[in-house]
């Protein structure tokens, strides 16, 4: 029981991304290709696009704003691009076929981990890299994430996946990523504050590089 609670009580705090959480996790490229780096933009593009094209406010969101703002791309090592979503407008009013079936009348795979994290994973055939998307929905005044994970780890998703909802009010300001410009929360740095509270000011590169 003592091991179990220090568990739970590790993984309800962590910081944790694909390149720096556990050991266990794929080691990670220092530099992707232009090429890579280029296919990237690419998908985060035409994934914006079927996003405005139904209705739904989104914006950078987790490390692609720090390469939004930085270099105005994804970040060298980046094998994907994080986009938030507000899942209080638009998006309460389709269905989940119709989202999904945009996704595919596009050519995209759409990877469904709403239960567990109220999140999709956009991606092409034969490509490993990927744009993932996380609903926020509004709760008095903070943002927040739903699914399995927000309840079982609740400690730790209050606080690095919650911040106050002026940082996302519309209209948004835009940022370029790539060749496109796209939107990116309100006040700079300030939502880096919110999800990375205790390491924000810092650009952290995957172990070994």
């Amino acid at each position: 029981m003592v091991v179990l609670s220090s568990l739970y009580a590790y993984l309800s705090t962590y910081q944790s991304s694909y390149y720096t959480n556990m050991p266990w996790n794929p080691v990670k490229k220092c530099v992707n290709t232009k090429e890579e780096t280029q296919e990237l933009v690419n998908l985060t593009f035409q994934t914006r696009q079927l996003l405005d094209e139904m209705g739904i406010e989104h914006w950078l969101m987790y490390g692609s704003i720090f390469g939004a703002r930085r270099i105005q791309g994804p970040l060298p090592w980046d094998n994907d691009a994080d986009i938030a979503f507000d899942g209080n407008g638009r998006f309460a009013e389709i269905t989940f076929d119709e989202f999904f079936a945009r996704f595919r009348a596009a050519g995209l795979n759409l990877r469904n981990k709403w239960t567990q994290s109220g999140s999709f994973v956009v991606s092409r055939d034969g490509s490993p890299l990927t744009v993932d998307l996380f609903a926020y929905y509004d709760h008095g005044g903070m943002m927040k994430r739903t699914g399995l994970e927000s309840w079982l780890f609740a400690v730790n998703y209050r606080i690095y996946h919650t911040f106050p909802t002026w940082l996302v009010e519309n209209p948004l300001p835009k940022t370029r990523f790539g060749f496109f410009n796209i939107s990116i929360p309100r006040g700079g740095d300030e939502i880096l504050k919110y999800l990375y509270r205790y390491n924000w000011w810092k650009e952290v590169k995957p172990k070994g590089c």
